[in-house]
C-alpha cells in the first residue's frame, strides 16, 4: 500500500491507510520555516540565508541536515542516517500538465516518487507517495515529509518566477 501526504491549509499530513506517520506544518502564512512533527519528535526547518536557498533541518537543535536549493531548480536534501553519515538525495520536478517529483539517492537511483494527485477544491496539491529501494538505515518518513517541504518551495519559486516575468 503506497502513503499518501494530505494538506489542509499549511499543513501536510503522511498517512499509510489510516494510520498516520508523521506531520508537516509550516506554523506562519508569511514564512518558509515549518516543523516536521514524527511520534513524538518535533523536527525544525528553518530558512539559513536571506534569498531562501538554503534551510537547516534541526532536532534538538542540532543540524541534522540540510535543504539546498540551486538556479536550475533542483533541491538537494541531505540528511544524516541511522549511522551518523550523511546521505544525499537530489529531488526533480518531471512532467508538464501531470508534474510528479522523482527523489534520488547519490548513485542517480530513484529511492521515490511523489505523484500529485490534483483537486481543484483546494489550491495545494496531494501527493501519493511511491516508494522504490530506499536504504534500511534512514527514516523514510522524515525524507519523505522533507521531500514535500522541498515541493512547497519549489511551486513558490515557480510561482515567484512566474509572476515576476508577467
Amino acid at each position: 500500500m503506497n502513503k499518501k501526504l494530505i494538506s489542509k491549509k499549511r499543513t501536510y499530513v503522511l498517512s499509510k491507510g489510516n494510520k498516520p506517520l508523521g506531520v508537516l506544518k509550516f506554523p506562519k502564512w508569511y514564512s518558509s520555516n515549518a516543523i516536521i512533527e514524527l511520534r513524538h519528535e518535533k523536527i525544525e526547518v528553518k530558512q539559513k540565508g536571506f534569498w531562501g536557498t538554503s534551510f537547516e533541518i534541526k532536532k534538538n537543535g542540532l543540524t541534522i541536515g540540510t535543504i539546498t536549493s540551486n538556479w536550475k531548480s533542483q533541491l538537494k536534501i541531505q540528511l544524516k542516517d541511522l549511522n551518523k553519515r550523511n546521505r544525499e538525495f537530489m529531488l526533480k520536478a518531471k512532467g508538464v500538465f501531470k508534474i510528479h517529483y522523482d527523489i534520488t539517492d547519490e548513485q542517480k537511483k530513484t529511492v521515490f516518487t511523489l505523484h500529485t494527485i490534483s483537486s481543484w477544491t483546494k489550491f495545494k496539491n496531494d501527493y501519493e507517495v511511491q516508494e522504490n529501494m530506499l536504504p534500511g538505515e534512514l527514516n523514510a518518513t522524515l525524507l519523505a515529509l522533507c521531500a514535500c517541504f522541498c515541493t512547497v518551495i519549489y511551486t513558490n519559486h515557480m510561482a515567484a518566477s512566474a509572476a515576476a516575468t508577467g
